[in-house]
């Protein structure tokens, strides 16, 4: 995968077929979704993660088109959440995101919830040390989704921010152990 990149659909198509590249890539589809484009999403060789289902219709067409092309294990899926509640953003509210993530854990077999994400308001301005309340929003989601689903939050990987923001988004992300692990390394 590229570091940071968003996809449309064809652009990824193109990406994993070129000969170019190495066989090995694990890819991460990031990137708005329509359900109409599943079926090639779910057909790319080496595709180990959509980041942005943002609806349980998504979730069904994804899971019936990974189902249909006989993927040998279930894709990774990140449940996008629209924390930031801009009318121009895709994602699920934050209230809805547990309810997305359970029914995709019963109902998709094909799928499996790997975590939550999040754009984020992109003209947030924020003051020296202030946490950005999106990313703070994402996390505080994924412990209700965390508790729905019956596992240790921890083990839902959180994707948030683009690389205007990065910054915060790690900050976000750091747990104190995370910060004492870093500093004793």
């Amino acid at each position: 995968m590229l570091p940071g990149s968003a996809f449309l659909v064809q652009e990824l198509v193109d990406k994993a077929a070129d000969e170019r590249l190495p066989k090995d890539i694990q890819w991460h589809f990031i990137g708005h979704l329509q359900s109409n484009k599943c079926k090639f999403l779910a057909e790319i060789p080496g595709l180990s993660m959509v980041e942005t289902v943002s609806s349980v219709k998504l979730a069904d067409q994804l899971n019936a088109a990974c189902t249909k092309c006989g993927r040998a294990a279930p894709l990774d899926v990140m449940v996008q959440i629209n924390t930031s509640h801009e009318e121009n953003k895709h994602g699920v509210t934050a209230a809805e995101a547990a309810e997305v993530a359970a029914h995709i854990s019963t109902h998709c077999h094909a799928l499996r919830v790997r975590g939550l994400m999040t754009i984020g308001a992109a003209e947030r301005e924020l003051k020296q040390g202030e946490q950005n309340p999106d990313f703070v929003a994402l996390r505080a989601c994924r412990a209700s989704v965390a508790a729905r689903l019956g596992v240790d939050e921890h083990t839902l990987e959180l994707s948030m921010g683009m690389s205007a923001d990065f910054e915060h988004a790690v900050g976000a992300t750091l747990s104190l152990s995370s910060l004492l692990s870093l500093s004793l390394s």
